[in-house]
């Protein structure tokens, strides 16, 4: 079942586009990261606090693949995940994923936005973002909502694309993101601009050290920053004073 909030229809363009994918998507990440996509959601559930009766919210949940890998790994430690969207038909491929796995007593789907959390502050032990920060249209905005609902201590872990920082790794990865990847995704998901839209922010979005600072401005203590992929995407943490 997914709550809804109500949503500016400003906001609404970029979602629907994310909706008409939604049937294919899963299959696509997969082609497109050669699998390694399921392997760096695990790598995310490792980085939760160590705490029990977790509230965690997964933000730009998509098709709540990181939802389902949280509950893999650390099931017994969560109460309950938030997995938040804003393209409901997204969200309704991931409510009969968690239904045939059995989980839908842990993970309630709601409609929500990332720059106004429809959440009370200080009312979550983790956010988990996979490839959704860079769809953000004001980066400290959003994390700084974040930062709000997190409890003291809490933990922001962010799977987000990356550029390669060896020259070479570079050419050929701007080469695949700009040529391969739109095709890829034209052909197995019928749809060309949405993939056009997503190779351009993944080069765009300020990855690495850039977004360490973005995270230091907006109150977190940064704590990790690793490379995945040969560079091609990484994985962050920050944690709440």
């Amino acid at each position: 079942m997914i709550k809804h909030e109500k949503l500016a229809e400003s906001k609404r363009g970029i979602w629907s586009m994310f909706n008409r994918i939604s049937g294919r998507y899963d299959r696509v990440n997969r082609l497109m990261t050669f699998g390694l996509d399921q392997c760096w959601r695990k790598l995310m559930a490792k980085q939760l606090p160590n705490r029990v009766h977790m509230q965690v919210l997964d933000l730009a949940t998509g098709t709540g693949d990181v939802a389902i890998q949280l509950l893999r790994y650390k099931e017994d430690d969560i109460s309950r995940i938030i997995a938040m969207d804003m393209a409901e038909e997204m969200m309704a491929v991931g409510v009969l994923k968690v239904r045939a796995l059995g989980l839908s007593d842990k993970v309630v789907f709601q409609v929500g936005d990332a720059h106004a959390l429809p959440l009370k502050d200080v009312s979550m032990d983790a956010v988990t973002v996979a490839f959704g920060v860079r769809n953000f249209e004001n980066l400290q905005k959003g994390l700084s909502e974040i930062k709000r609902v997190l409890k003291p201590g809490g933990r922001i872990i962010v799977l987000e694309t990356a550029m390669p920082r060896f020259f070479i790794i570079r050419f050929f990865h701007l080469l695949y993101l700009r040529l391969v990847m739109p095709v890829i995704g034209a052909l197995v998901s019928g749809n060309w601009s949405a993939y056009r839209y997503l190779n351009k922010t993944a080069e765009s979005f300020p990855c690495g050290a850039a977004f360490m600072r973005e995270l230091a401005i907006a109150g977190f203590k940064p704590l990790t920053c690793k490379g995945l992929g040969l560079g091609a995407a990484a994985l962050y943490v920050g944690e709440t004073e």
